[in-house]
């Protein structure tokens, strides 16, 4: 069964993304589940705009979140136990 709903999954995921694509109603500066994307190649996006920015004489702050750190401190055992 669980082979089954991962062949359903990969064939609704495939028409979704293609309809999305062939409708161009993914924009441009989506990384996120876009093939040849990633949080590398927004990385550098950012920091080619960045770049840009302070080149041309401003100034900018940037805030880090490392929201990953945070969910792990999270102490999931304890909910919803029996």
């Amino acid at each position: 069964m669980v082979i089954l709903c991962k062949i359903l999954e990969s064939l609704i995921w495939d028409t979704v993304i293609e309809h999305l694509d062939l409708d161009k109603l993914i924009k441009d500066a989506q990384h996120c589940f876009v093939k040849h994307k990633s949080c590398l190649t927004n990385l550098l996006v950012f920091m080619e705009e960045v770049t840009n920015y302070i080149d041309s004489g401003y100034t900018m702050d940037i805030t880090y979140l490392d929201f990953q750190k945070a969910f792990s401190k999270v102490p999931h055992n304890n909910y919803y136990t029996n």
